[in-house]
């Protein structure tokens, strides 16, 4: 439990509560009656409305966050990562610190071994760098899961909604979210693989 508090931050609890506002106000401006669960026990008015709304946009942002996992499938780790395992000193660093050869000959190998490096150097060293690049990862991820919901509640209920400057400047954001994530992804990546190189040295 320790660890795991160690490694939330401030961006990561936004990256739950922002997307997680935006799609409420989107279903309330749309379907209204967020706030009636809420008012069938404290009644209309209440200063804890504020409270409530907070704490139901951080669970829908929990929930699109583990949405926003499933993208994870469509875009593998960049092709850029492969140089590091082509010289051999990524393996035989790998050998050295868990005991275990590998040849990282196969895209699956890579991934495997490559999520296990992140995990040993989140987890070992704990570098203010990797929490970072992680959380602001994460919350692109999500807000393009967040994005995606909102405009199919907006094709639902509003056709009119997307002229045509408003589809280009959606695509555009999709654009910068997609090239943020992978863009962090990429970062922690070779952070993680840079320390554990460092550290296979040490050792």
């Amino acid at each position: 439990m320790e660890h795991i508090t160690k490694q939330f931050t401030v961006i990561d609890f936004l990256g739950f509560l922002v997307p997680g506002a935006a799609l409420t106000l989107a279903l309330q401006w749309y379907y209204g009656g967020m706030e009636a669960p809420f008012e069938r026990f404290f009644g209309e008015g209440s200063p804890f409305l504020a409270v409530y709304f907070l704490t139901l946009s951080y669970l829908l942002g929990i929930i699109l966050h583990e949405a926003g996992r499933s993208l994870n499938l469509f875009f593998p780790s960049e092709k850029q990562l492969d140089a590091y395992w082509r010289d051999g000193a990524l393996t035989a660093a790998y050998e050295k610190i868990f005991g275990v050869s590998i040849l990282a000959a196969t895209k699956d190998e890579r991934k495997f071994a490559g999520r296990r490096i992140v995990e040993y150097i989140q987890g070992k060293d704990d570098p203010g760098k990797m929490r970072t690049f992680s959380a602001f990862a994460a919350m692109s991820r999500t807000l393009i899961i967040t994005l995606a919901v909102i405009l199919w509640i907006i094709v639902l209920n509003d056709w009119t909604w997307f002229t045509r400057g408003r589809v280009f400047w959606t695509v555009i954001i999709f654009a910068i979210l997609i090239s943020n994530w992978r863009h962090y992804v990429n970062l922690r990546t070779q952070y993680a693989y840079t320390l554990f190189l460092s550290t296979a040295k040490k050792n």
